[in-house]
């Protein structure tokens, strides 16, 4: 029996001040932020589980009224403190919680502000610069993610020149889920995000060969190799429903044996790409054995994996 939860990811709120083509977050007109009563009963019961580290994403999070006493909170039991943010707020911090933050993952899926906007539905990018150089001169933990989508494929390379500009050395490549939360009914936009078969040939004939100078070249690290890079591509056949694609993951990966997800609403998940959720009571003993025996299914039963696992890519390979 899998007795350890290392990692808590916490979805703070619905809410979001970007306007992305291909997350729906932003289209939620009712304020819905987790209450933090809820945060801090989790946080304390699954410390007795080894509880490692708390990432705090969103919507954005910065956008959570309560977020300054939830840091604190985390960091008065010493657990590391991580950021999932569209980095539009940051310069708005004091400074007192910028320091109890361990990490920032920000999201920048352009490496100008043209493309930017067409993506975000916001005219932020300049801002954003400034504060990842904030954040890097307060000496932080600063890693950026993008997307890959059908507008800014062809800038990646011209984005790694971006990041050595920045002095950033750590990238996740991400790309679009057909079912998370996020996603839903946010495809009205199609044609902007899904790589056709002809990007996808562009992409691995002109586009990959340039990333893989680039990333030896500035020394970045990235969570996809050459081979994943190219199972990327691979991926976005799967949204066309008259192509049949090959299952992508062939292996497990750790994320739903070592974290567990607390949503907006206050309910449990194994994983952010999956439908199971677990009511949540405060974290009575009960939901945290449903838990740990859905981890012990993923783990030893192959169906839940066939089922939910072999066409995602929102974790490394």
């Amino acid at each position: 029996m899998i007795n350890r939860i290392e990692q808590l990811i916490i979805i703070a709120t619905a809410n979001c001040n970007s306007k992305c083509i291909h997350c729906s977050y932003w289209k939620n007109k009712k304020q819905n932020y987790l209450h933090e009563e809820i945060i801090f009963k989790t946080i304390l019961k699954l410390k007795k589980y080894g509880l490692k580290s708390v990432m705090i994403s969103g919507g954005e999070p910065f956008l959570h009224p309560d977020i300054n006493e939830i840091v604190k909170f985390i960091s008065k039991n010493k657990l590391r403190i991580k950021f999932a943010t569209n980095g539009i707020i940051i310069n708005n911090l004091d400074k007192e919680i910028i320091g109890m933050i361990d990490d920032f993952s920000i999201s920048l899926d352009s490496s100008n502000k043209e493309t930017y906007s067409k993506i975000r539905g916001i005219d932020n990018f300049e801002n954003i610069l400034r504060n990842i150089f904030l954040l890097k001169k307060l000496k932080k933990n600063v890693k950026l993610s993008f997307l890959i989508q059908k507008q800014n494929y062809q800038e990646i390379p011209a984005f790694l020149d971006l990041c050595d500009q920045l002095e950033i050395k750590d990238i996740s490549f991400l790309v679009p889920n057909k079912e998370g939360d996020f996603n839903k009914n946010c495809y009205e936009n199609y044609d902007d995000i899904v790589l056709s078969n002809k990007d996808i040939t562009k992409f691995k004939e002109k586009i990959l060969p340039k990333i893989k100078i680039k990333l030896k070249k500035y020394k970045i690290k990235s969570n996809y190799i050459e081979n994943n890079l190219i199972e990327i591509a691979n991926y976005f056949k799967c949204f066309n429903k008259n192509f049949k694609c090959d299952p992508i993951r062939c292996t497990k990966c750790s994320f739903p044996i070592n974290n567990v997800v607390l949503t907006e609403c206050g309910k449990l998940k194994p994983c952010l790409f999956m439908p199971y959720e677990f009511e949540n009571s405060l974290i009575k003993n009960n939901d945290l054995k449903k838990i740990k025996y859905f981890k012990n299914d993923y783990l030893f039963k192959k169906d839940v994996f066939d089922k939910h696992c072999t066409f995602c890519l929102e974790v490394p390979l």
